[in-house]
């Protein structure tokens, strides 16, 4: 090729090889998918500082160019500007117009079979691709592409003869080797490709990855002992990796040669070597023995070394003890322990300290629990899963102060998740700041339309709320929309019933919905003594009566019961057992000043 036309073109060829080598391994992967494969039509052919390198400069080029000439290199200039702008179609117009001003050059055909092949049509490809090996059947990048246009249209056999002609100019390019290679295992020719990899043996040198894709082609073929010989042969060439040791053992394990991976494995950490993989693969090999002890031994070994990873060890924990927790104590005593190590070993990792956190809590470990998740929120403050069982192990462990330092924070990260707003409401409640709680709570409301549970249960406080400060049409409106959102929600229902009995309003209504509570609850004390004093507030004291000491059967009743015991009893004519009760009630520490009364009259007023 002219070598004004490369000095005019060296900048465009230059970004064009960039963009070619993407293009190529991209092209690769969707139309073969084969992993190590890569399709090489990059373009350090013709025009490119590869070839103008090995040109005189173009001060000692003829000064005199044919206008024919001119009329070409312009036509060239112009397609590789399209190239360069994924113009491909553009772009081949141009390389044709060069061509029919100059079919003898092979840079054009070379851009105008590469333009088809960018396109989708390798059959339009070749005979450009072909024309240009003609011309200069040395020049690798031409070669390659005429390899991978042939494999594109199924012609496999020549594509090999291309491919084995590379390997021949240059023996030492490892790509080509590889290259036939995956054309051989695609087309079936398994035993080959073997000697494609021996060849490359021969010519490389001892080589990993060889090795690796021989006992590839092995093991696909139920060739054990083979793929086992080539991973002896690293064992032996490299005796200060003893990692290929671990390697072997692991393709014994795999394929159920579970001894002498075992002894293997053992020969290893015997001879000093220590590896947390080592201990991943004994313990495998214990809980194929049904050794569990021998497996958690193992695994506590493997999860004290932080170069076992984190997400590996969270996929054991959570597969081979976390379902199995809620069942099965001492599994859940092991996951806890192997969190805790797995936790220590990586403290930045927040995946762990959350799941060793899961595992505490579902041990009851409330407090403990909280501690770890704060240590994950450390790591990152904007997991809302983990963020929602902080506020629940707030609350659940009455520690109100922190539900509501909490809540506020978590307000601000998610401001957009009801059930924050409902839990920061909640707390702010409990601490009787009452115009605050509504606030948030109101701020949950507008956001629950899509989640009816959560809804009916930001109705209830609300409605807890409002009954608290005796806005009581309010309240009911509230518990009503709590109930119509879940007409199941035993909470509203109680509340709603209750508060109903206490301010002797809307009776029938208040027994409908305990006489639902205790069918759906039957030996709830709470919804008993709920429905109990509904009946009371009715005057129906021989039912009541029934009902509170199904109470009082449960065992261990609250000085409340004690009382509306003592009450209802009163109320049948039972003063001297009633008097009882209600200094039973006292006793549990009641400060109801009413109770005092009662006790002093030994009347009701």
């Amino acid at each position: 090729m002219n070598i004004r036309i490369c000095a005019l073109l060296l900048t465009l060829f230059f970004c064009q090889n960039i963009v070619d080598d993407c293009w190529a391994q991209e092209k690769t992967g969707k139309r073969k998918k084969r992993k190590q494969k890569t399709v090489q039509i990059d373009d350090k052919g013709p025009g490119s500082l590869l070839e103008i390198n090995n040109q005189e400069s173009v001060a000692n080029e003829t000064a005199d160019i044919a206008p024919k000439q001119i009329l070409a290199e312009q036509a060239l200039i112009e397609g590789m500007k399209w190239y360069l702008l994924d113009e491909y179609t553009k772009a081949a117009s141009s390389f044709q117009a060069a061509l029919k001003i100059d079919d003898k050059n092979d840079a054009a055909s070379y851009q105008l079979a590469l333009c088809y092949f960018r396109l989708g049509e390798p059959r339009q490809a070749i005979s450009y691709i072909e024309t240009a090996v003609k011309i200069d059947g040395n020049n690798h990048y031409y070669l390659r592409l005429l390899a991978n246009v042939y494999e594109e249209i199924s012609d496999n056999a020549n594509a090999e003869k291309v491919w084995r002609n590379l390997i021949q100019k240059a023996p030492k390019s490892e790509e080509y080797y590889y290259s036939l290679a995956d054309l051989l295992k695609q087309v079936g020719k398994t035993k080959d490709v073997i000697k494609v990899y021996d060849q490359a043996e021969a010519e490389l040198g001892f080589n990993e990855e060889i090795i690796r894709r021989k006992q590839e082609i092995y093991l696909a073929n139920n060739n054990l002992e083979s793929a086992l010989k080539e991973g002896q042969k690293l064992i032996e060439a490299f005796p200060d990796y003893p990692d290929y040791i671990l390697m072997q053992a692991e393709l014994m394990l795999n394929n159920r040669r579970v001894n002498e991976s075992k002894n293997l494995i053992n020969s290893y950490l015997g001879s000093g070597f220590s590896h947390p993989y080592a201990f991943l693969m004994l313990a495998e090999i214990a809980n194929s023995e049904n050794d569990k002890d021998g497996q958690y031994k193992y695994l506590e070994q493997a999860f004290s070394d932080p170069d076992l990873g984190s997400d590996q060890k969270i996929r054991i924990l959570l597969t081979n003890y976390y379902d199995q927790s809620e069942r099965n104590a001492i599994v859940r005593t092991q996951g806890t322990k192997l969190a805790f190590l797995a936790a220590n070993a990586h403290p930045e990792s927040a995946d762990l300290w959350a799941v060793y956190a899961d595992f505490l809590f579902l041990a009851n470990q409330k407090v403990e629990a909280r501690s770890a998740y704060l240590k994950s929120t450390q790591q990152n403050p904007d997991n809302y899963r983990v963020w929602e069982r902080i506020l629940q192990v707030d609350l659940e462990s009455g520690q109100i102060d922190s539900l509501v330092k909490h809540g506020q924070k978590v307000t601000d990260l998610f401001p957009y998740q009801p059930s924050m707003w409902f839990y920061y409401g909640m707390g702010l409640l409990e601490l009787n700041q009452v115009d605050e709680a509504l606030e948030a709570l109101e701020q949950a409301r507008s956001l629950t339309a899509n989640d009816k549970l959560l809804a009916s249960d930001v109705e209830t406080l609300i409605g807890d709320l409002h009954n608290r400060t005796k806005a009581y049409d309010k309240s009911d409106r509230a518990y009503e929309a709590a109930i119509a959102a879940n007409p199941n929600n035993a909470r509203a229902l109680n509340n709603y019933s209750y508060y109903l009995a206490l301010r002797k309003d809307k009776l029938p209504l208040a027994e409908q919905m305990s006489i639902k509570l205790i069918r759906l609850y039957p030996n709830d004390a709470n919804f008993l003594d709920t429905h109990a004093w509904v009946l009371y507030q009715m005057a129906n004291y021989d039912k009541a009566k029934i009902y509170i000491e199904k109470v009082i059967a449960l065992g261990e009743p609250s000085a409340t019961v004690l009382e509306h015991y003592g009450d209802i009893l009163f109320k049948l004519g039972q003063t001297e057992e009633a008097l009882k009760q209600w200094i039973k009630a006292k006793s549990l520490g009641s400060d109801n000043e009413a109770l005092e009364r009662k006790i002093k009259n030994r009347d009701l007023e």
